[in-house]
């Protein structure tokens, strides 16, 4: 049965320094060059993806992507980056 609602967003590093993602719950690490993006891309019943900003133990900015209960796929240039 398909998922009821979708979403597709960009996640656009514009800074001048790398940009550490974290795709939970497996934990799976990448690290979003300067002026690159990856694309979200969400299909879900009643809990979509939530994405959080936070911060490492030096104070340097994060991401952690949390899938909701559908099927959430993290893509830089055309590849998921969970299966890189």
């Amino acid at each position: 049965m398909p998922m009821t609602n979708s979403t597709h967003f960009l996640i656009e590093n514009d800074s001048e320094v790398p940009l550490p993602i974290f795709v939970e719950p497996e934990g799976a690490m990448f690290v979003l060059q300067p002026q690159k993006h990856v694309v979200v891309k969400d299909d879900y019943d009643e809990a979509p993806v939530t994405v959080r900003a936070s911060h490492d133990e030096t104070g340097a900015l994060v991401l952690c992507i949390w899938p909701g209960d559908g099927d959430t796929c993290v893509e830089q240039d055309g590849k998921d980056v969970l299966m890189a």
